[in-house]
């Protein structure tokens, strides 16, 4: 039986550690974008439509969100020294809820980036425990595989 104590303050804090990493780095992708543009709109509905059409911003801002996921489960399982998945898989959900929020949010998105905001958390959240496991040699068992 797993003895190990669950506690949801580490998830919370690495799913807000999640949410200010992907602000900061789209904010900066975002800047970065605005710079190749030939000449920048001044009126926001023209640059909001330049930029949801936006193959870069679209694709590397999903990019940076799957970095991001996988280095906060990984420093996630660091800190909490875990030898199992259950802390990686409860953000794993925790993203999962937050997709549920985004694909409210943004309609406007293709099924497929919609589909991939519901199945992707959860194993790459497993991946980022997976390395940290891996890094550290600590070798998950059996029972404390699953929440």
């Amino acid at each position: 039986m797993n003895n190990e104590n669950f506690s949801i303050k580490p998830v919370a804090i690495a799913f807000v550690l999640y949410i200010v990493a992907t602000v900061t780095m789209t904010v900066i992708l975002t800047a970065v974008w605005q710079t190749t543009l030939s000449e920048v709109p001044t009126d926001y509905a023209a640059l909001n439509e330049l930029a949801i059409n936006s193959e870069f911003l679209s694709t590397g801002t999903a990019i940076l969100s799957v970095i991001a996921g996988i280095l906060c489960a990984f420093i996630l399982t660091l800190k909490t020294k875990t030898q199992g998945y259950k802390y990686a898989i409860s953000l794993g959900i925790c993203f999962v809820i937050y997709g549920v929020l985004s694909i409210f949010l943004h309609p406007e998105h293709e099924l497929a980036r919609q589909l991939s905001k519901l199945v992707s958390p959860i194993p790459l959240c497993m991946l980022g425990a997976w390395l940290a496991l891996k890094l550290t040699g600590r070798k998950a068992t059996a029972n404390q595989q699953v929440a």
